[in-house]
Formats: C-alpha cells, structure tokens, sequence
C-alpha cells in the first residue's frame, strides 16, 4: 500500500528504484507503526519480513515503546511459493512499479526455501499454506485469542 502510493507520486522505473522506493515503505511502515504503539493503540504489521533486517527495527521501537508482540509465520513449499509469486506477477493486477516480470530468477532463488527465519520477538504461530484447505483457521485464531488475553 504505502509502496503503491510512493510509485503513484514519485513514478516507476527499474527494480533498483523498486528496491529504493520499498525501503522507504518500510520506513514509512515502522514510523506509523512507533506512533500508533507511542499513543497506546494496538496494531497489525503485514508484510514480507526479513529477520535480519527487520528484526533489530522492531527491537528498537520495542525498547522505547514497549509492546507485546505474537508473531504469525505463514510458509509453504517453495515450488508452490514461487508459482504463486509468478502468477501475481504476470496476472497485470499488480502495479507495474513492482517490476516484478524482471525478477523472477530472483525470487525463484528467494523463495525456495519455503519459509523465512522468524523475527523471534514474541511467540510464534507457524502456519503451512501450501495448502489453503489444510489450513486450520480455528486452531490459529484460537492461538491468537489466548495471546490476547493473556493465557
């Protein structure tokens, strides 16, 4: 979202800008993100994390706002990640500053693995969606629930 709208004022080129104007985004992302926690208000982060970049941002914000944090780390299959990457990719429905038709080698690469480290700031909820109908919605909402309330 905020990477959309930095590509909707600023233009698109080339991946390094992509690159340059996702930086941002996560800057844009964490400053909102230490406000919010700074007035009191809870709050979601969604986004493709990477240990050990994010990590150490997050433990920042934490030591001069302190927060609770529960972690959902969705994974799955590596070939079934890529595939997915590479639909979105070529389906037009992503905005074209992504660039993301000039890095697919890249991110067949990245995502092979199936599942990124986990940033280990709080618990973490692991869940394999390699498969969607497998997925056991109730049990991780239960989860999420009991870190909520504090069980």
């Amino acid at each position: 979202m905020f990477k959309e709208a930095l590509f909707d004022r600023l233009g698109y080129s080339d991946r390094s800008w992509s690159q340059q104007l996702g930086r941002a985004s996560y800057d844009i992302m964490y400053l909102i993100a230490q406000n919010l926690l700074c007035t009191g208000h809870s709050l979601i982060l969604e986004s493709n994390f990477k240990a050990d970049f994010d990590r150490p941002r997050l433990l920042q914000i934490k030591r001069s706002t302190p927060f609770r944090s529960l972690e959902i780390l969705c994974f799955a299959q590596g070939e079934i990640l890529f595939e997915r990457f590479k639909q979105r990719a070529l389906s037009g429905l992503r905005h074209p500053g992504h660039v993301d038709n000039l890095c697919l080698q890249e991110q067949q690469a990245v995502l092979s693995s199936g599942v990124c480290p986990p940033l280990t700031i709080g618990p973490v909820i692991k869940v394999n969606t390699t498969d969607f109908e497998k997925v056991r919605y109730p049990q991780v909402l239960t989860r999420v629930k009991q870190f909520i309330s504090g069980k």
